[in-house]
């Protein structure tokens, strides 16, 4: 069931919508509802929702995560006393 109802907008965001939905074959009703589904889904997830973008990027079964570093920054960063580089072949 959808509910009928009434937004204002600013023009340029009107004109802007307008030009989306003829250029992707699509109404503007279909946009706005696809935006607010989209906010939705975003802010009831929150942070979680951010972190469910995640799963599956552990699942690399070559790594082992002991240079992380070069892989995230492109460097080994600072290591605390006593912490030596694993050499790697």
């Amino acid at each position: 069931m959808v509910h009928r109802t009434q937004l204002l907008l600013d023009r340029y965001q009107y004109e802007s919508l307008k030009s989306l939905a003829a250029y992707q074959e699509t109404s503007l009703s279909s946009l706005v509802r696809e935006a607010v589904a989209d906010y939705l889904a975003a802010a009831k997830g929150g942070a979680g929702g951010r972190l469910q973008d995640l799963r599956g990027i552990a699942r690399d079964g070559g790594s082992s995560g002991a240079l992380h570093d070069e892989t995230l920054y492109g460097t080994a960063r600072a290591r605390g006393p006593g912490k030596k580089r694993a050499n790697r072949a």
